[in-house]
């Protein structure tokens, strides 16, 4: 079975630029090499441990993870779950977003700041992976 892709429109989408824009790219990879040669899975993560900051920790540590780092989590097929962050504590995608601290708080931050027309664009864009 092939991993899922957004569409080409989804891609493409102011969302998809505001993603980039406020930093949300940097921890979320678009794509990676995939179990194909020449595949590419459009997992938007880079799969890596990262410090989420205080809002985040459980204090529970995991080999060498501290309560507070976290696997960047893949954000395909966002649109079929109802809650988000590693315990489902968010609700919706601006909750999820805004519980970002650590090293994810300068992407919150910047989405905070946003107007509502690039919020909404993120939101779905988001929703379309």
């Amino acid at each position: 079975m092939d991993p899922p892709a957004p569409a080409a429109s989804c891609s493409a989408s102011d969302g998809a630029a505001v993603f980039q824009k406020i930093g949300c790219a940097s921890c979320h990879t678009a794509s990676m090499p995939g179990p194909g040669a020449r595949q590419l899975v459009q997992v938007y993560s880079d799969l890596l441990l990262h410090d989420m900051g205080p809002g985040l920790d459980d204090g529970i540590s995991q080999g060498s993870a501290r309560g507070s780092e976290w696997r960047t989590a893949p954000l395909w097929m966002l649109s079929e779950r109802g809650k988000f962050l590693h315990d489902g504590r968010a609700l919706t995608l601006p909750a999820a977003i805004g519980a970002h601290g650590g090293q994810g708080h300068a992407a919150a931050d910047a989405f905070a700041g946003l107007d509502t027309v690039s919020k909404d664009a993120l939101i779905a864009f988001l929703t379309c992976l």
